[in-house]
């Protein structure tokens, strides 16, 4: 009978089962909840109700339960993996991203080059960390469509970056964007 959480804007309309569009992100974090020792039963039941939108290819992973210091050593190691380190990994490409611009501007010789490591960095840095944003504005105005079509977007700069680099007689990096850009089209076509 003791709420843990709500999470979200629930239904968009009364009829509607499926979240709005426009509603915050809550798929991607770990959830970590504690319970008040007074709240607990002989017998308990944990009801976790899901509503989501389909698109965010929402679910419910695993539920541990324990006693706390177990649990939240469990909790920080997801978290991290889950959260921090793809953080990390955007603000890196971010920094590089910031750096090849730089560059860009400062040497004309290698411009191109370093304009299109500067426009990839930032792609993968806005598609890995897009999903991880739990904030209403933020999803209103990216949607799963725009965080693939970013994906598809770094994956053709990196590849001509890559092509660039390697020269002409280097096919590698056509056929690695080429395998890219249809896993990212099969994962578009299989979403629900």
């Amino acid at each position: 009978g003791s709420l843990l959480s709500r999470l979200g804007d629930g239904p968009a309309s009364a009829g509607s089962p499926h979240a709005s569009p426009r509603s915050s992100n809550h798929v991607h974090a770990p959830r970590y909840y504690t319970i008040a020792p007074q709240v607990l039963q002989k017998t308990n039941l944990i009801r976790i109700q899901l509503r989501a939108d389909a698109n965010r290819r929402a679910g419910l992973s695993s539920v541990s339960v324990g006693l706390q210091h177990s649990i939240a050593e469990q909790y920080a190691v997801q978290y991290f993996w889950q959260m921090t380190w793809p953080q990390m990994v955007a603000l890196v490409l971010l920094l590089v991203a910031g750096f090849s611009a730089s560059l860009a501007l400062t040497q004309p010789a290698l411009r191109k080059l370093f304009a299109l490591t500067a426009a990839s960095c930032l792609l993968w840095a806005l598609h890995i960390y897009a999903p991880l944003v739990e904030a209403a504005w933020f999803n209103s105005l990216v949607s799963p469509q725009a965080v693939a079509a970013t994906a598809c977007l770094a994956v053709a700069c990196t590849a001509y970056m890559l092509h660039r680099m390697f020269g002409a007689r280097q096919r590698w990096p056509l056929w690695l964007s080429a395998a890219l850009l249809l896993f990212i089209a099969y994962q578009l076509w299989t979403q629900d």
